[in-house]
């Protein structure tokens, strides 16, 4: 059966700007407060997700595949980003060979500058990756660079408005900005419990169009762009 799709009540736009990424109910927080309030989501995610990554199976990470391609549409052939799982994050690999087998252009990051966004080399299932940053795999130098118009994107929490908790380094809030008014998809990915009530917000947090789980997809209220 077709996996659940929960629409958020505000429209989600790519952008820095809190009251058009996340609506202007959203209060504005002091850094400080943002930075202390993420800085403890994360600690407590970090351990509820390699809590429930132990329990997982070969089966979640189809799931997801399949939820992922049931429900995010976009024309193909496209150039989809994805990233090569680490630690405790859900398995997108399923995802990354479905998308792959069905035409579309894979490509995965790589870190350039750590003050820099990401960039993205093609990737396709033969392929051997090199180790990189962080105990990470990446495509080597002698890949081509490519612009992806799908994004899936690596989170420790999310909620129900596109609001997205990472790791800290603001690696992929600055290659989401830097997109700029590129019409581009972001889908955020990872377990079902990962699910907050609420992400606290920061200046250049971005949001996301889509978040897709082993259990089902969520649309966070915003028209695709590429439509």
């Amino acid at each position: 059966s077709r996996p659940q799709w929960i629409i958020g009540p505000t429209a989600v736009a790519v952008s820095s700007t809190l009251e058009i990424a996340f609506g202007s109910d959203v209060p504005l927080i002091k850094d400080h407060d943002t930075r202390l309030g993420k800085a403890r989501l994360r600690k407590k995610y970090k351990q509820l997700r390699a809590d429930r990554h132990r329990q997982g199976t070969l089966k979640d990470g189809k799931r997801l595949a399949e939820n992922f391609m049931e429900s995010v549409s976009f024309t193909s052939p496209t150039i989809v980003s994805g990233y090569w799982p680490i630690l405790s994050e859900i398995d997108i690999r399923p995802l990354l060979k479905s998308l792959h087998g069905c035409g579309n252009a894979v490509c995965l990051p790589t870190i350039v500058n750590h003050h820099l966004p990401l960039k993205f080399r093609q990737w396709s299932p033969s392929d051997r990756l090199q180790s990189a940053a962080f105990n990470t795999f990446e495509p080597n130098e002698t890949k081509p660079q490519m612009e992806p118009e799908v994004t899936i994107v690596p989170l420790l929490a999310f909620d129900n408005k596109g609001r997205r908790l990472g790791y800290g380094g603001g690696y992929y809030d600055r290659t989401l900005d830097s997109f700029g008014e590129t019409k581009i998809v972001t889908v955020g990915v990872g377990y079902e419990m990962q699910f907050v009530e609420r992400v606290p917000v920061g200046l250049n947090d971005v949001a996301l169009h889509w978040v897709v789980t082993e259990k089902l997809s969520r649309n966070m209220g915003c028209c695709n762009p590429m439509e």
